[in-house]
């Protein structure tokens, strides 16, 4: 009995394109999930526990890369670059959930920890306040295109406010 193992390159469907290359990176959804530029050699990790769908064909004005949307569980949505998700382009970017909520330098970025300017999806273009929970020193930040069912969601913990079709508040919700 002999064990079989097909190549990387082989498996995975088409999601999004290579900013690099132009080309279209494979999800592979397969734990951990992640997606695979053939032409380039280059695997991006994705946040676990969740769905990966393309993001309407928007681009990253940092890298051109397409970005995704990973829905995690318990009703969040993440706008991701692949490239700024697994290499942050900005210096400054830092976790604040380390031991005893002291700085740490982080290895992930999504979109809603960006400090570009005149991304649509930036946290600097969608910032609302500071996060409502106490226990947190993340930010909360609008999250675009949830026409309908609007959100607005900390970057760092679970806490979401979901609002009604004309922008009153209806629910808050933390894990």
């Amino acid at each position: 009995m002999g064990a079989s193992f097909s190549p990387i390159a082989s498996s995975g469907s088409p999601i999004t394109r290579c900013g690099n290359c132009l080309r279209y990176l494979k999800h592979l959804p397969t734990r951990p999930q992640r997606l695979y530029c053939a032409y380039c050699e280059v695997t991006y990790n994705l946040p676990q526990g969740g769905t990966v769908k393309p993001y309407a064909n928007l681009t990253c004005p940092l890298d051109n890369f397409e970005l995704v949307v990973c829905h995690i569980d318990g009703g969040k949505s993440l706008p991701i670059c692949p490239q700024c998700y697994n290499n942050p382009p900005f210096e400054e970017i830092i976790s604040k959930s380390g031991n005893n909520n002291k700085p740490k330098k982080q290895l992930v970025m999504g979109c809603d920890e960006c400090k570009h300017p005149t991304c649509p999806h930036s946290l600097a273009t969608n910032y609302v306040c500071d996060c409502i929970d106490p226990n947190c020193l993340g930010c909360m930040a609008f999250v675009p295109r949830t026409a309908g069912k609007w959100k607005v969601c900390c970057n760092q913990c679970p806490m979401m406010i979901l609002t009604t079709a004309d922008g009153t508040a209806s629910a808050c919700e933390s894990e």
